[in-house]
């Protein structure tokens, strides 16, 4: 069974915020919060926002070495757990995205934009994708997640 779960922007995004777990003074939460940011550093068990802990969450760009606020909406992003259960999520104004859906690693992921589609080449032990997925210093993949 697939789940659906919308998410929709509601603000501006700040992209000026320091990647850290420490709300900044003014700054706002909700789903245009931080795109780019590893979402899983606070929304976890145990984070700053354990209150509402996701499953996976990211933002989706233009290309691999976007800027920070050149987020994408309206791309679905589809999660496939260790147990074969799929969520689909779709990126808000900003790009971002989330689930809330407990789910197991590892995850296969693939984005749909006007029916093309890209997959991951490899499956990932984490929801949490800027963990990876971070430009100008990419960790281990080759920068942000791009829409096809």
């Amino acid at each position: 069974m697939m789940a659906m779960l919308v998410v929709l922007a509601c603000g501006e995004a700040p992209c000026d915020v320091p990647n850290t777990a420490d709300l900044q003074p003014g700054e706002q939460t909700g789903p245009a919060m931080r795109p780019g940011s590893n979402c899983l550093r606070c929304h976890t068990t145990g984070g700053r926002a354990a209150s509402a802990p996701f499953s996976i969450g990211g933002t989706v760009y233009e290309s691999h070495d976007a800027e920070v606020c050149g987020g994408v909406g309206g791309v679905t992003v589809r999660v496939t757990d260790a147990n074969g259960k799929r969520v689909s999520v779709v990126t808000n104004d900003v790009g971002n995205f989330w689930s809330t859906e407990p789910l197991v690693a590892p995850y296969s992921l693939e984005v749909e934009r006007a029916g093309r589609v890209a997959a991951m080449p490899v499956t990932t032990p984490t929801g949490g994708c800027a963990l990876c997925h971070s430009w100008p210093d990419p960790v281990s993949a080759i920068g942000r997640i791009r829409a096809p």
